[in-house]
């Protein structure tokens, strides 16, 4: 029989938020906690305006009842298992990425479960009676299509049987904007289509990706972007951005090449800009807006030859980076 998974790590975040990785669902002994939570469940990919809601939520009711406030996610995305089309699914936020977010959440206790063919057999009754019932949650929260088990057949309804009424389970309804679902497939389809201008109303910030400098042919302050994660990357074309490195915020140029095995991007600076940034340094593009209609070139053209310089007077404000979610305002 599947027990409680094998853990493959505990740690603090930076010295804050501990994070228990399990492995597949093979041993007995897994996490038994002694302290009461209110607990949360999903995926999280984007950690978007409507899971913010969730998490936020379950914040309070945790602050009130003076319990834990504990995530539970999962990894890889479920697709790239069971779904042979979707092996290496891009995500807007990687797993390092979403621990960073939780953890300016004010999230207590982060627990990430492998997600695995053996993983992905077990039955909805027994996953909570190994994975959900050890972790002693006084209150369980999700979002209404959260599902669970083999076939996904266990859901918010469900878990109020398989909980045995040992549990006060919440639903939180979907949110809404401009009349549609706040969802992490609507704002994959923003994204993938190029209309990124529109993913903050949605995301709760600009698609955003993380990555560091590499050398590129160009002699007109241009650099590439090397991206370590898995992230998914806009429709191809020119893009205004906002480059950061350290304490420099830049208002750039960049063109994305989404369309090779091996998705590109490459960055061009303002001509004023003082001086290159080093090699191999960590930087954040955030995409404001495709450039339509203005600027096609191929990609070996664009790097050998610079991209246009967008104005710090083009079709956005400095303002609108307010818009930079604040994940841990309740």
């Amino acid at each position: 029989m599947m027990r409680s998974g094998v853990i493959l790590s505990i740690y603090l975040f930076e010295g804050r938020m501990a994070v228990i990785c399990y492995d597949s669902p093979v041993n007995p002994n897994g996490v038994q906690a002694k302290q009461p939570c209110v607990l949360v469940l999903g995926f999280f990919d984007g950690v978007h305006l409507a899971h913010q809601h969730i998490i936020n939520s379950a914040k309070k009711l945790a602050i009130q009842e003076n319990m834990q406030l504990a995530v539970m996610t999962f990894f890889p995305h479920p697709k790239e298992v069971l779904d042979p089309r979707e092996i290496q699914r891009p995500c807007m936020t990687p797993l390092s990425l979403k621990i960073k977010i939780f953890e300016q959440m004010k999230v207590d206790a982060l627990y990430v479960i492998r997600f695995d063919k053996e993983f992905s057999s077990l039955a909805p009754a027994q996953f909570v009676s190994d994975f959900i019932l050890p972790l002693n949650p006084k209150h369980i929260v999700a979002g209404f299509d959260f599902t669970y088990g083999k076939y996904g057949r266990g859901n918010m309804d469900s878990l109020r049987d398989h909980t045995m009424g040992q549990v006060n389970i919440v639903t939180i309804e979907k949110l809404e904007r401009h009349g549609q679902k706040i969802g992490s497939t609507l704002i994959r389809q923003l994204i993938q289509s190029g209309k990124v201008d529109r993913v903050p109303d949605y995301l709760g910030d600009y698609y955003t990706i993380h990555g560091s400098v590499s050398p590129s042919q160009s002699k007109f302050f241009s650099f590439k972007v090397k991206i370590s994660e898995n992230y998914m990357f806009p429709h191809s074309g020119l893009y205004q951005i906002a480059w950061h490195q350290d304490e420099y915020e830049v208002n750039a140029s960049c063109l994305i090449d989404a369309d090779s095995p091996a998705p590109k991007c490459l960055v061009k600076l303002p001509d004023k800009f003082m001086f290159p940034p080093a090699y191999g340094s960590e930087i954040t593009v955030k995409f404001i807006t495709k450039i339509n209609g203005i600027y096609e070139m191929t990609w070996n053209h664009a790097e050998t030859s610079g991209l246009i310089h967008l104005s710090p007077t083009s079709n956005w404000r400095r303002d609108d980076l307010g818009k930079t979610a604040n994940y841990g305002k309740s």
